[in-house]
């Protein structure tokens, strides 16, 4: 009993006698105050008491007794089950489109259930579609305790958790034109400790209660609605040791400024009245800042853009850098230059070479101290053409190698072999 009051803000310690002992609003330990067995099994979800009335009871406990309606709960094997005794509405049943609205809080976890007419079942957990099956149910019939017809709102949540805060909103009598129109506020908040073995405390919140934010994140600076009870008409709103400023105040919600913290989950508490409520799960969402930003880090954790090369980010913005690394020559990428070549070289690949000068040439040197090639056999390279070079070194007479003649001989001698002017026969 102390680690359960001591974990779920105040629960007071378990009266083991009878339930009338401390009033209707006392909590009860589980099974000891119908006088009548427990029926087999779980709870059945069906929008009613079933078995009540055939020697045993459905629910482990008496009810906790609200304003508008008896709250009835048990737990076992991580769900919890819960039937709403809501005699507020006694005129008809829900139509169905309407709801029960349960607004659960844990350590961990804000749940919203809404058990419409038509038998089905809507469960957000932290904002966000309920990833585990529930059921639910709702009904119209007489009840232990209200022997006139009413309306019967049961539940059945897969919940690990030690401490949770339970808050209904419900519809009252007669029609609207949407649900939430006819919805009526218990003023009573329910709080349990929830023991892995099946044993469950409840009792009628008697300290400032929390069930509920609106919403169940939001960024530094926004508003956001702390839903509960008793939580009187002034105090003080903590989120993770940083004062929240205040808006407005009541005693079922306050309405507060999310301090300018960093993002991440916290601990959202009410101090109203000398008293401390129990601590509901926040989240402090980062807003992504990309403003006058093409690229970059939004400080969130996504990014303003990318840029397209050549492009890179610099101080969130699009921005050509220079590419001159091992360049000597030629464009930077950006629309300037590596560099300028020294005259007579010319940029080839970023690099300042020596342009061979070769046109219209054969032979010689190309400027660069390389040639522009080599002349065959017989032939010299003069101004780059290779030329035919006589050759009549020795020679009188016949052809010189280069379509001409070394000279010709006399009447009476002939050109011999050797190219000499020789005397020929006779």
């Amino acid at each position: 009993m102390t680690r359960a009051k001591t974990l779920c803000w105040g629960l007071v310690d378990m009266l083991l006698g009878g339930c009338g002992d401390a009033g209707d609003n006392a909590p009860h330990w589980s099974g000891r105050c119908h006088g009548k067995p427990r029926c087999p099994g779980s709870p059945v979800i069906d929008g009613e008491f079933t078995g009540w009335k055939d020697g045993c009871v459905e629910w482990p406990d008496e009810p906790i007794c609200g304003t508008y309606g008896d709250l009835y709960v048990a737990y076992d094997d991580g769900t919890l089950w819960a039937l709403n005794d809501w005699f507020l509405r006694s005129d008809a049943a829900i139509e169905p489109a309407m709801y029960n609205l349960f607004l659960i809080a844990t350590d961990s976890d804000q749940f919203e259930i809404r058990v419409f007419g038509d038998q089905h079942i809507e469960v957000l957990q932290n904002g966000q579609p309920f990833a585990q099956v529930t059921t639910g149910a709702a009904g119209f019939h007489a009840s232990p305790r209200h022997p006139e017809p009413h309306t019967i709102f049961e539940f059945a949540l897969p919940l690990q958790a030690t401490c949770a805060a339970m808050k209904e909103r419900d519809p009252g009598p007669g029609q609207a034109s949407s649900p939430e129109d006819i919805l009526v506020s218990e003023p009573t908040a329910f709080t349990f400790a929830l023991q892995a073995n099946g044993v469950l405390t409840a009792a009628a919140a008697t300290a400032p209660t929390l069930v509920s934010t609106k919403p169940v994140a939001a960024p530094a600076g926004a508003q956001v609605a702390l839903v509960g009870s008793l939580l009187g008409q002034a105090g003080t709103v903590d989120l993770g040791g940083h004062a929240a400023e205040i808006v407005a105040w009541a005693d079922e919600e306050v309405v507060a400024v999310v301090p300018d913290v960093p993002s991440g989950p916290y601990a959202l508490r009410v101090v109203a009245d000398g008293q401390t409520s129990n601590a509901v799960p926040f989240e402090v969402l980062c807003v992504p800042s990309c403003a006058g930003r093409q690229c970059g880090d939004d400080g969130c954790g996504g990014s303003c853009g990318s840029c397209a090369p050549p492009q890179t980010c610099a101080a969130g913005m699009c921005a050509c850098q220079p590419s001159c690394a091992g360049k000597q020559c030629g464009p930077d990428g950006c629309g300037g230059s590596c560099g300028s070549c020294a005259a007579g070289k010319a940029c080839l690949d970023n690099t300042c070479v020596c342009p061979p000068q070769c046109t219209g040439k054969q032979c010689g040197p190309d400027g660069c101290g390389g040639s522009c090639g080599s002349c065959a056999a017989g032939h010299a390279c003069l101004g780059g053409k290779c030329v035919c070079q006589p050759d009549c070194a020795g020679k009188q007479c016949g052809p010189d190698g280069c379509a001409g003649w070394c000279g010709s001989c006399p009447p009476d001698q002939i050109c011999g072999a050797k190219q000499q002017c020789v005397f020929g026969p006779k």
